[in-house]
Parts: structure tokens; sequence; C-alpha cells
């Protein structure tokens, strides 16, 4: 392809290859300038849906007129080859500016802000991107962003006015990855669920999370253990010098379940905006604190709560334990924690404090003091037998 001329385009080099295109460095010598033309695969030529969502991304982002999204001038065709003209951008992408180090914040919060207004333009006129991602952000000479390759744009129209169910329906290729970019994925799109504008904002959370930490919240050494991670399990930390404000709205953009996140990225911007600013309502950060320093307060909560037992010695306890001759050992059971904060999800941290404690006090002194295994406390969880009746069941002091 280098050399050849394509109507007034003559193309110079490749400068970029993906999943739906090669991407050229052409000159457009009727206007003395340089654009990008970017073709579908030649595998793919003969895919009829390929072609299709091909020629969608240029209907998708023509409609668009944004300062931060990639212009595209026109769609052509040679030799039975269809190719998209698009504006230049001059720069690097955001992927290539992260192998160097995470952005500090000053850095990160302009990016992500422009990023969020062209998904907001998008969003105005019915679009989403679905597959937001560092390599899909160029970052210009002037640090400006702009988001790149709506290829995997779905226009939000009513199920009836799709003209097949394979424009609406996930597929998979033959090496049987989703479409889009797995690690940036929401749950509700691996889970070949409805995907609208909130799965944009997921994949921004995991751009920005990636910005800021150097890496990715969710880890996995397979796509299976991956989307295990993404669809299950908690983000990793963020490193400790990420404020508290931005990982709070983080987290939210990172939230399973779509109805918690940020309903709209206009939201997204207006928090983003508030971080910058120095307006941010300190409720959010002050949650978020108390979450990323839970586990560590509960660690030192509960060797407290030991060393009190054994201090105080409660029941003879440490008498019992340190006291000299033949000395029966004491059985001791911890019942389950309970979770009083109404909220169903904070379940797992009364259970990990219930856990948490057997092992602590399992360890204080194993000769002497015998503590129930957790199998057997938790069948107590809820009950409202008397305790004396609990402890006469499983044999404790």
């Amino acid at each position: 392809m280098i050399g050849k001329t394509l109507g007034h385009y003559c193309i110079l080099e490749k400068i970029g290859q993906g999943g739906m295109g090669e991407v050229f460095l052409a000159e457009d010598t009727s206007l003395h300038r340089k654009v990008a033309l970017k073709f579908l695969p030649r595998a793919l030529q003969q895919d009829p849906i390929a072609h299709k969502r091909f020629i969608r991304e240029a209907r998708s982002a023509a409609a668009l007129d944004h300062p931060y999204i990639c212009h595209i001038n026109e769609v052509g065709e040679s030799d039975g080859q269809n190719f998209i003209v698009m504006e230049y951008v001059e720069g690097r992408s955001l992927k290539d500016r992260l192998e160097q180090e995470p952005l500090p914040l000053e850095e990160a919060l302009p990016v992500a802000i422009e990023m969020a207004e062209a998904l907001e333009a998008a969003h105005a006129k019915g679009i989403i991107h679905r597959d937001i991602k560092p390599a899909n952000i160029m970052l210009t000479q002037t640090g400006h962003a702009k988001v790149m390759d709506f290829g995997l744009a779905k226009q939000l129209v009513p199920a009836a006015a799709t003209a097949s169910a394979e424009e609406t329906v996930t597929a998979l290729t033959s090496d049987g990855s989703m479409v889009g970019t797995l690690a940036y994925m929401s749950p509700e799109h691996l889970r070949s669920q409805s995907v609208d504008a909130r799965s944009d904002i997921w994949a921004l959370g995991v751009t920005l999370y990636e910005m800021v930490a150097g890496r990715r919240p969710f880890h996995g050494q397979s796509g299976f253990e991956l989307t295990t991670a993404i669809v299950s399990q908690a983000p990793r930390p963020l490193p400790a010098q990420v404020p508290a404000e931005l990982g709070a709205v983080i987290e939210r953009c990172l939230e399973k379940e779509a109805g918690k996140r940020y309903q709209q990225v206009t939201e997204l911007r207006a928090a983003l905006e508030a971080i910058r600013a120095g307006t941010t309502a300190p409720w959010a950060a002050w949650r978020y604190r108390l979450r990323r320093h839970t586990w560590v307060m509960m660690a030192g909560a509960l060797v407290i709560i030991a060393a009190i037992l054994v201090g105080l010695d409660v029941g003879g306890l440490r008498q019992r334990l340190v006291g000299r001759g033949q000395v029966r050992a004491v059985r001791l059971a911890v019942l389950p924690f309970v979770n009083l904060t109404g909220d169903p999800e904070q379940e797992y941290l009364s259970d990990g404090m219930t856990e948490e404690m057997i092992a602590q006090l399992g360890r204080l002194h194993p000769q002497t003091l015998s503590v129930i295994a957790r199998t057997s406390v938790m069948r107590y969880k809820k009950t409202d037998k008397p305790i004396d009746q609990i402890g006469r069941e499983l044999r404790v002091d």
C-alpha cells in the first residue's frame, strides 16, 4: 500500500493496526494536509458482519463533531476495499504514555475530563463507544485527548429498528475473544446483557484507574480468570497516593451493578471537575477512606480485642492460659459478627471479622486455648438462641 495513490490520497506509511482495521498516514494532495486512512483488514473483507461494522464506524463517528473526538472526513472505496478518511492526530496514544509511568493527578484529571466530554457528546446523539481504553485515546502534542475508533460503536435505537439480531448481540471471533477489549468490558457486557452508556462509564473508570495507578484494577492469568475478577471481585486497592476524592469517583464507576454507577457521563464529568476545582463534597471521600482502610483497622481492632480478653483475665482466661501445672484447655467459640449497617453488601465484612477473630485467637496460645472452627459457629448466624444454650451445644467455656 505504501506509495499507492487512491483518488487524491497518497499513502505514505503504515501507522497502526487493530482488530477492526489497518491505518495508514496519507497526503491529501487536494488540500495539502496529512490524513489517516483506515482499511478493513483483507481477511475480513468478505465478512459481511465485519464490513457492516466497519461502515457503521464511519457513520457513527461522522455524526460527531467535537474537539476531543477524532473527525471523520469521508468514506472511500478502491479496488473493492472501503476505507475511512480520518483526521490525522499528531501525538501518541495514552497507552504509550502509560508505558512510561502513571500520570500525575494534574495531568490525569484534564485528560479524563476531556474523555468524559467526548463521550457526553456521543451519548447525546445516542452513540456509545463500547471500546474505551488507553489504546483508543490519543494525546495530542498540546496534551489534549482525542477519542478514537468508534469501530464498535452501537447506535442506541429500539431493537425493532435493527436489521438483524447480529447487530445487537455480542459476537465471538474465531479465537473465542469477545468484540471489544476484555480488560475494559463491563460486567453486563461480559454477561451478554444489554449494554448502554453506563458500560462506557465503566470502561472510562478502568482507564482512569490505570492512568493513576499504572496497572489495571482487575487481574487474571487467563481470559476466564480475568472475566471472573471483573464480574465478581472487588478492584485491587488504588495506591495510597491517589486522593480519596478521586478514589471515590473511580470506585463508583466500577460498581458491578450498572444502576449504582454514575447514570450519565455528565455526572462523572461534574465529579471530576469538582476534584480539579477542590469543591468535592467531603462525605464521599470519607466513605472511601473508611472502606480503603477497613481491613487494616479491622485487624488492629481484633488484636486489641484479643489482648483485652487476656489482659483483663475475662473468665479467668489469662490465669488458665499462663497458669502453672496441669491446666485444662479453654474451649472458646467466636459467634458470627452482626452486620448492623443496613447495607447487604457489607455482609462480607462481618463474616470476614468473624474469620479473622477466630484466626487471631487460634494463634494466641494453641496449647491451652482451643477455638471452635468457623463451620461450627456460622450455623448460629442470625439465630435467636440464648447464649448459654449455644455454649452448651458447642461445649465451650
